[in-house]
C-alpha cells in the first residue's frame, strides 16, 4: 500500500486503515495484485480475520472501497 515492500498492516482492519485512512495510498489508484493466481490458491477461511474469507471475497471488498484492481 505504500510502495514495494510497503507495510500494509495485520488483518483486514489494518489492510482497509492503510487504503483509506489518511495515509498510505492517496485516492484514485489501482492496486496492480502480482501473482494474484498464487493468492488464489492460497486464501482461504481463517479465524484471524474478520470479514471476506476467500480471494473473490477480498477483491469485492477492495473494490467496495473505490479501489481498482487489476490482477496480474
Amino acid at each position: 500500500m505504500n510502495g514495494p515492500g510497503g507495510y500494509f498492516g495485520w488483518g483486514l482492519d489494518a489492510t482497509a486503515d492503510a487504503l483509506c485512512g489518511g495515509f498510505g495510498a492517496a485516492w484514485p489508484f489501482t492496486l496492480v495484485w502480482h501473482d494474484s493466481d498464487i493468492a488464489r490458491t492460497c486464501l482461504g477461511p481463517t479465524p484471524l480475520l474478520r470479514g471476506p474469507e476467500t480471494f473473490e471475497g477480498l477483491v469485492r471488498f477492495l473494490i467496495g472501497k473505490g479501489i481498482e484492481v487489476r490482477l496480474d
